[in-house]
């Protein structure tokens, strides 16, 4: 009964998609999925991106604390809005990293 089945599709009444396949709701059946690729060119660039934010991030930190001592006594001050921002992160990158699979 299967050779009754359109391409992609499989299973009783040729309800279910094939592995490597899903179901396209526009077309109403079973498309075959193209690979996902990353362009390395991206990756760098993104990369390069956020490591000159951090440099600059780093250089304007410490021009405005004058040093790590009273950087530390700031971070105490503000430990509550900084978790804030780095729950926020931490749900952002979990986010991206989702969605890039």
């Amino acid at each position: 009964a299967q050779e009754q089945c359109v391409e992609g599709s499989v299973g009783p009444l040729c309800s279910l998609c094939q592995t490597g396949w899903y179901l396209d709701t526009n077309e109403e059946q079973c498309a075959i999925c193209s690979g996902f690729s990353v362009n390395l060119t991206q990756i760098v660039t993104v990369s390069v991106v956020l490591l000159i934010l951090l440099v600059v991030a780093a250089i304007v930190l410490n021009n405005r604390f004058n040093g790590v001592a009273r950087f530390r006594a700031w971070k105490v001050e503000n430990e509550d809005a900084l978790m804030t921002v780095f729950e926020c992160l931490t749900i952002a990158v979990v986010t991206m990293q989702t969605l890039v699979m």
